[in-house]
């Protein structure tokens, strides 16, 4: 029993000196590994930030140019609607005004 008793011992020093040397190793990680990476996180996120806000911008003038062009569209096919309407009280009133008198004319000329 006395010999697994030795193998198990504390000896102060070296306790003292691992954990001095742990406390160093977190401050060598903590400045070196840490810091570099949370700022390349930091500046990843602020670009996918302003990345998003470009998007949304983009789409938000995509929907104005789209809400433009549909209110033109619905312009357009009321005006052309006016025009052919238009046309057809035109081409219905030179119609009436035509003398055209079927009886009248003989068949025997187109023949």
């Amino acid at each position: 029993m006395r010999e697994t008793q030795d193998l198990v011992t504390i000896i102060p020093w070296t306790f003292i000196a691992q954990i001095c040397n742990l406390f160093i190793q977190c401050w060598l990680i903590k400045k070196f590994l840490f810091k570099p990476v949370c700022a390349i996180i930091e500046k990843r996120r602020a670009l996918a930030d302003s990345q998003i806000q470009d998007a949304k911008k983009a789409k938000e003038e995509a929907d104005a140019m789209k809400a433009d062009y549909e209110a033109e569209m619905a312009k357009a096919k009321e005006t052309a609607n006016s025009i052919l309407q238009n046309a057809q009280k035109d081409a219905a009133a030179r119609s009436e005004a035509m003398p055209w008198n079927c009886s009248s004319i003989s068949m025997s000329r187109f023949i």
